[in-house]
């Protein structure tokens, strides 16, 4: 009787190649998570608005408001009466690009409206008027579907 021989290897389970992996798409995650980060806010408790529109893609300038009163451009303090000159010059030092640039101011809701109004204010009499603000949805307008205007 004639025998056949087989010769099985061993299976084996390489794991290098699924460590690999991971570390591209962990890599490709955490750059997508630094494109995301958009607003240069700083720690604000933004209050809850009713109706208003996301803003749309491209440059933006960011005034934060805080509670105590103080006043930043992207993250920058700035003194009130210095914001409409800092804002007019930042909107023509990136209005280069091509992309339009927009101008949010993001107020705390325990800060004080006095705030605003001389930061609107300065911003007009600058030349700058094309303002938003920024603000949370309310429980009714995030539970209503976005409208298609």
């Amino acid at each position: 009787m004639r025998r056949v021989r087989s010769n099985f290897d061993e299976p084996r389970l390489e794991v290098m190649p699924l460590v690999d992996v991971i570390f591209v798409l962990l890599t490709f995650f955490v750059f997508a998570m630094v494109l995301m980060v958009r607003a240069d806010v700083l720690d604000v408790a933004l209050p809850r608005i009713g109706a208003g529109q996301p803003v749309e893609q491209g440059e933006l300038i960011t005034i934060a408001i805080r509670a105590d009163g103080s006043v930043y451009i992207n993250g920058d303090e700035i003194a009130v009466d210095a914001i409409g000159d800092e804002t007019a010059q930042r909107i023509a030092e990136q209005s280069t690009e091509g992309a339009p640039v927009r101008v949010v101011i993001a107020p705390d809701e325990r800060a004080a409206t006095r705030e605003l109004l001389l930061v609107l204010d300065a911003l007009a009499g600058s030349g700058v008027t094309d303002v938003s603000i920024m603000g949370r949805p309310s429980d009714e307008a995030a539970a209503a579907p976005p409208s298609q205007n």
